[in-house]
This record gives structure tokens, sequence and C-alpha cells, in this order.
């Protein structure tokens, strides 16, 4: 399919790359083992499943009040479900020159105002990423 635009799809909204500070976008298309093991003589016996799990994180540059809640006004809106925090996510991963669609959940997030303003809190840049089930 090759890159079309956009790095993170969260359900049918593209997030905006102004979210996104710049050189800290990082995705990861894990393999998965299952009851793999080294035997005596250190020989790794791999149980590579098929199913493979996307990691996907960024940083977000400072950003007002307002902007941050509009980045995650469009993550809140796409929760299948909002106890899990879990979204349908669309991500490129470099590795396939392709987009992987999967079920993810948002890691629990912290945030940190780096100061009060006149429009509002500014928040220092903030760590958001998903990992998917």
């Amino acid at each position: 399919m090759a890159f079309q635009g956009y790095h993170i799809r969260v359900g049918n909204t593209v997030i905006p790359e102004k979210y996104i500070k710049y050189d800290s976008l990082q995705t990861t298309y894990e393999t998965l083992d299952l009851d793999s093991y080294r035997d005596a003589n250190g020989n790794l016996h791999r149980n590579a499943l098929s199913h493979r799990s996307v990691k996907v994180e960024f940083e977000t540059p400072y950003m007002y009040h307002r902007d941050m809640q509009n980045l995650m006004s469009i993550i809140r809106n796409n929760y299948v479900s909002a106890k899990e925090q879990s979204v349908n996510l669309s991500v490129y991963i470099d590795e396939l020159d392709d987009y992987v669609e999967q079920k993810c959940y948002l890691v629990n997030t912290t945030w940190k105002k780096a100061q009060n303003s006149p429009l509002g809190y500014i928040y220092q840049p903030t760590r958001i990423a998903f990992i998917g089930y």
C-alpha cells in the first residue's frame, strides 16, 4: 500500500502531524513468542507466533490546553472500549512499507504542566503510546 501521507489513524480520524513532536515517533512491529527456551547448550528454540503486535509512541510538542484536549478528543471519540482505553489503530510500519490495522490500548499517560498562560495551561512534551492486543 505504501505511505499515504499519515502515520497514525485512530478509528477513522488521522492524528494531525502538529500533535507529533518532530523526531519522536517510534513504531515497532513486535514478533511474539510462546514458550521459547534455551537448551542446556545455550541454543535458542524459538516458537514465534504468526500474530505480531504493534507498538507506537510519540511525544507531543509543548501544547496549549485546548490543543491537548483536541488531541485527546480524537482518541476518546474513537474508543472501542472506554474502560480499556482501546481503539482501532492504523499505523504506518516502515519495516513493511505498509499500514497495519490493529486493536490497541492507550498506555497510561502522565501530564506535566509547564506553566499557565492567558490562553490556558501549557503542557510539556507528553508521551502518548499505544500497544496492540
